[in-house]
Parts: C-alpha cells; sequence; structure tokens
C-alpha cells in the first residue's frame, strides 16, 4: 500500500516539475523598453556605453543602441517578498480534553516573508493564525513553491508548492505538519502580487488524524534585491 502511495505522489511531482522544466528553457531573464513603446525579451550579452547586445527567444542576436531604449528590467530577477492574506480554515482534530474529534471553521490569517529567485522558485517562512474556538492555532513554519508552467514574471502565474510546520494549539497537544499548496497570482504594476491560494495540511507522527484546509487571498509586495538593473540602467554597463 505505501508503494503505491509513493508511486503517486512521484507521478504527481513529475506531471508538476517535467513541464516547468520544458517550458523554462525558452523563458527571457531581462525585458527591453523602447523610446517608441515597444518591448524586446531575452537574455542581455554584454553592453557598453553605446550598445546593448540581446539575445532574443528565438536565440537570435540583435544589438540595440542605448539612444533608443528607455529602460531594462528584470523578469526573473531576485525578490524580496512580504505577504499577509485573510482566509477560511477548517481543523479536524483530537481534542485531548474531550477525547472526541472536533471540527471547527474559523477564519486564518497568513504571514510570509521570502524570496522569488531563478525565474520560478519561492522559498518563505510563514506565521499563520486560526482562530479556530476552543482550539486556536498558530503554526510557524517554512516552505516553498514552484511557479508553473512559466516564470513569475507573467501578468497571470500559477505555482504548487509544500512546507512544514510547528502546529501549537491552544488547550491540546502540538504536532508537526506538513502541507501542499496551490494557487494564482495577478501582478499588479510589476510590483505587488494578488493572490488566492488552497492550502491543505496533515499531522505526522500523530496517532490523531488531524488535518486542516484552508483558502486564503492577500496580496504579495516585493522588492528586487541588489539593483543590477538600476545600475545598468545608469551606467550602461553589466554590473
Amino acid at each position: 500500500m505505501k508503494k503505491i502511495y509513493r508511486f503517486k505522489l512521484f507521478l504527481v511531482y513529475i506531471s508538476i516539475v517535467f513541464p516547468a522544466l520544458v517550458f523554462s528553457q525558452k523563458l527571457s531573464r531581462d525585458l527591453l523598453i523602447l523610446k517608441n513603446g515597444n518591448t524586446q525579451a531575452g537574455r542581455v550579452l554584454s553592453s557598453d556605453s553605446v550598445n546593448l547586445t540581446l539575445k532574443k527567444y528565438d536565440h537570435s542576436i540583435q544589438k540595440f543602441p542605448w539612444a533608443e531604449i528607455d529602460s531594462v528590467r528584470g523578469l526573473t530577477c531576485k525578490i524580496f517578498f512580504f505577504s499577509g492574506g485573510l482566509g477560511i480554515s477548517h481543523i479536524d482534530q483530537w481534542s485531548t480534553l474531550l477525547y472526541q474529534n472536533v471540527n471547527s471553521t474559523s477564519q486564518s490569517f497568513n504571514y510570509r516573508f521570502g524570496t522569488l529567485k531563478w525565474g520560478h522558485w519561492s522559498r518563505y517562512a510563514e506565521l499563520v493564525f486560526i482562530g479556530a474556538s476552543p482550539f486556536k492555532t498558530q503554526r510557524l513554519g517554512v516552505g516553498g513553491s514552484y511557479y508553473i508552467p512559466f516564470d513569475y514574471s507573467q501578468k497571470v502565474n500559477y505555482y504548487a508548492g509544500a512546507d512544514a510546520n510547528l502546529t501549537v494549539v491552544a488547550n491540546n497537544s502540538n504536532y508537526l505538519s506538513l502541507g501542499l499548496h496551490f494557487g494564482s497570482e495577478y501582478l499588479y504594476k510589476n510590483k505587488h502580487r494578488l493572490f488566492a491560494e488552497m492550502d491543505f495540511q496533515r499531522a505526522i507522527f500523530n496517532i490523531n488524524q488531524n488535518y486542516s484546509f484552508c483558502f486564503m487571498a492577500g496580496i504579495r509586495s516585493g522588492k528586487e534585491f541588489g539593483k543590477y538593473y538600476k545600475k545598468l540602467n545608469s551606467t550602461h554597463k553589466l554590473p
């Protein structure tokens, strides 16, 4: 039975990661915004005071005079972000006081701090408050997400991931839990990300069948790390 379960998890993993790896080979990293309003996506190979050389999506190489370029920005640069979300959580857990299963549904608050990196990856630490009376719950953990099938520079993004948490429950036993989540984002003004996400948690090393699931929505705000493109636009040289 365990072998079948592990095989199913492996199939799910392959179905998510393999298409993402295939698509990612064709993705661009840099975006040239020209003074005539047009844009060109690709990867900056070199730059001097006169020209910028770009390898485009179709693998062709083209030089653009800086006199025609308004600015260059990153599509998949490293970004620090902070997010806050409000959701509805349902918890099914064993009560050590009542000696029976207790179900509760209530509001939850989710806070994350982390980085977006390499076009696809998100890594974060999170803190979750769930006001499920009489067992108010807090979770502290770490996790990651993978953006599929394209990178996180798109106007609309989709992602899936996992996390590990220490779950602290008032008036009840604490436990470790593993979670899976998937969601979507809308990129607003190239800085803010409006998101909706579904999260499922399951207790581990616990004979009581504790689990929870949550739907939440919120906003992520981020800032580029290292000022790479600010330096490129001001000096016209690769940092």
